[in-house]
């Protein structure tokens, strides 16, 4: 189980919990045989005026908020490595996925989500977040194939390698914005191939993962452009756009 949560939104619906006491829930309805997964994602690529932070697994503090923070503190779970995009790991997935995990490609072929993607019964908990938190569409990108991965879309300020303390990563591919990603959501309740159920408010997802790389066959064989965002400020999809532009030439 790859879990997204806002803590915020999960105190309206229980407000003593503490971030234990959900881990706790958690590794409760996974354990023995499962796995509770968190991102902890650093973003540590390497600036080319040289001021990037240098990732460390130990030290580096997660960008993807304070649930993220905690369960990498939280006993028995460890840290991949990647730079950019790097895990907490607890339960069977640490049989298989090492620390020193980081691929060329952080989140597509050799990654913790090609792990999830290839595992029986995986599942996405997302609460109080939508689409555009679920790391998974990232990997749907790579399976999928969508043409504008080739365009590494961050080339005004940075250079396709990942800034780590062991050592310097070259990435082939390196995932861009999410926020299109909603168009996909939007799409899959539109046909009803997925259900967001509400308690006090916060909305609630759990999607089967290889139901939901099948249900989005269509989409990203005939509208992964929608993945895309339209804020014009967006460096990376206004980049992305330009290349699928070219390349219809």
């Amino acid at each position: 189980m790859i879990v997204h949560a806002s803590y915020k939104r999960l105190q309206n619906i229980i407000p003593s919990l503490s971030p234990s006491r959900f881990f706790e829930a958690l590794t409760g309805e996974v354990f023995p045989d499962g796995s509770v997964i968190f991102p902890s994602f650093t973003y540590c690529l390497k600036r080319k005026d040289g001021t990037h932070e240098v990732y460390s697994s130990d030290k580096s503090i997660p960008k993807t908020g304070y649930l993220s923070q905690k369960f990498i503190e939280h006993p028995g779970v460890i840290r991949t490595s990647s730079p950019t995009h790097s895990f907490g790991l607890s339960g069977d997935v640490t049989n298989y996925i090492r620390g020193d995990n980081s691929p060329e490609s952080p989140l597509g072929f050799g990654s913790v989500m090609q792990w999830v993607a290839d595992s029986d019964n995986s599942y996405a908990l997302l609460i109080g977040t939508d689409f555009t938190s679920f790391t998974f569409i990232h990997f749907l990108e790579h399976y999928y194939k969508v043409p504008y991965l080739e365009q590494f879309c961050w080339e005004d300020d940075y250079i396709a390698a990942a800034a780590g303390i062991e050592r310097e990563i070259h990435l082939t591919e390196v995932p861009g914005c999410s926020k299109g990603f909603i168009k996909l959501e939007k799409f899959l309740l539109g046909n009803k191939l997925i259900q967001k159920q509400l308690f006090s408010g916060v909305p609630v997802y759990y999607i089967n993962l290889r139901f939901l790389t099948d249900a989005a066959d269509d989409f990203f064989k005939f509208h992964y452009a929608e993945l895309l965002c339209s804020d014009e400020k967006c460096q990376c999809c206004a980049s992305r756009k330009k290349y699928l532009q070219k390349e219809k030439f």
